[in-house]
């Protein structure tokens, strides 16, 4: 059934959007996470979709810009071929032959979407993921600057607590303390 505004949850804050009016309703309100990174959105959906399952890329767009992003080629053989995250997205979670997929589309997020977040122009140009670890680590791992912008990324879109359009992350205190959890239980010693 059509919303005039998807929201799945009392005070979402991100992951909405306004009907246009369309008459198919493939965005329902079903683009809501799932997997272990709780993929979300239909951008989201559509890139894994396109690069480990069945590409919806019109050929002849290939190596175009479209709205400030590049259409690349789908891999020859993608490992989830059979697989159709645009028209099932619960496929991420409910697959019986693939339950794999759910790290697989955590993992493809933090790789495209975190350690290579790019904001070129924006108010976040200069910030970049290999440069801030690096400086975490070489820093002895103090403070919380760190894990506060990836946080910031995979929450909110920006590496900051507090993001211009979207808000505060959600529960900041938590992930501060799992994060130094995991590293502590790898053997490191996070200030």
């Amino acid at each position: 059934f059509e919303r005039e505004e998807c929201k799945q949850y009392v005070g979402q804050k991100a992951g909405s959007f306004i009907w246009d009016g369309s008459d198919e309703s493939v965005q329902g309100c079903g683009w809501w996470g799932r997997g272990v990174i709780q993929t979300t959105g239909r951008q989201n959906f559509g890139t894994l979709n396109h690069f480990v399952g069945r590409s919806h890329v019109d050929p002849d767009t290939i190596g175009t810009t479209i709205d400030g992003t590049t259409v690349e080629a789908a891999p020859d053989s993608p490992l989830y071929a059979d697989l159709d995250l645009c028209s099932n997205p619960g496929l991420i979670c409910s697959s019986e032959e693939h339950k794999e997929i759910k790290w697989i589309a955590g993992l493809f997020f933090w790789v495209s979407s975190v350690q290579a977040y790019d904001n070129e122009g924006g108010p976040y140009a200069d910030w970049n993921y290999h440069a801030e670890l690096k400086k975490y680590v070489d820093g002895g791992m103090v403070g919380t600057a760190f894990v506060d912008a990836v946080s910031g990324i995979v929450n909110r879109g920006c590496p900051d607590d507090h993001c211009p359009v979207s808000g505060e992350v959600h529960a900041i205190e938590e992930r501060r303390a799992n994060f130094k959890l995991v590293l502590e239980k790898l053997g490191l010693n996070p200030q």
